[in-house]
């Protein structure tokens, strides 16, 4: 992993973190609101985790785009470019999918709960 790379990952991995930090964040996990209200806190923990996975795609679609623009022709950079475009667009596929499946349970969750 280039060292590119590893800064990208670790400054989202800081931004995602302060953003856990807010007023608003505590408000919708503390203990009394997990217990009340838990298909809502399964929702903002699965939510962070793919918002950060999804960043994070994101960036390896921008780092290969990157590497693609500055191959100069050579071949092997060429393909090593695309496979990672190729697997951040994977990667954002996944997020997508992952977060519709969450949705589709947490609200049928809700459903059974309010019944």
């Amino acid at each position: 992993m280039s060292k590119l790379a590893k800064v990208g990952i670790i400054v989202s991995l800081i931004i995602v973190f302060l953003l856990l930090l807010t007023p608003q964040g505590f408000a919708q996990v503390t203990i009394n609101n997990m217990a009340n209200n838990l298909p809502q806190t399964i929702r903002f923990v699965i939510n962070m985790i793919l918002y950060l996975v999804g960043f994070i795609a994101v960036l390896f679609l921008i780092i290969g785009g990157f590497q693609y623009i500055t191959a100069s022709g050579n071949p092997d950079q060429i393909e090593g470019a695309k496979k990672t475009i190729m697997y951040a667009v994977i990667g954002i596929i996944v997020v997508v999918i992952s977060w519709s499946i969450v949705w589709f349970v947490v609200n049928s969750l809700n459903q059974t709960v309010n019944r």
